[in-house]
């Protein structure tokens, strides 16, 4: 069970083409309310330029790694 206090690291993985992966990374804290976020946002433009570049992003499990 999640309590006050607790920090969690989510690390949902992203294969764009076969062998390419991207990592994106939070870590909140669990709090009474609403969680906290730590990890700071990248720029939108970043997802802009992904989408410039051809990256079409799919879920990938953790079989992907």
């Amino acid at each position: 069970m999640l309590q006050p206090g607790m920090v969690l690291c989510i690390e949902p993985t992203l294969e764009y083409e076969p062998g390419k992966i991207v990592l994106h990374e939070e870590t909140v804290v669990v709090t009474e309310g609403k969680p906290q976020l730590l990890t700071l946002r990248a720029p939108k433009q970043l997802v802009q330029i992904a989408g410039v570049l051809g990256f079409r992003p799919k879920l990938c499990s953790a079989a992907c790694s």
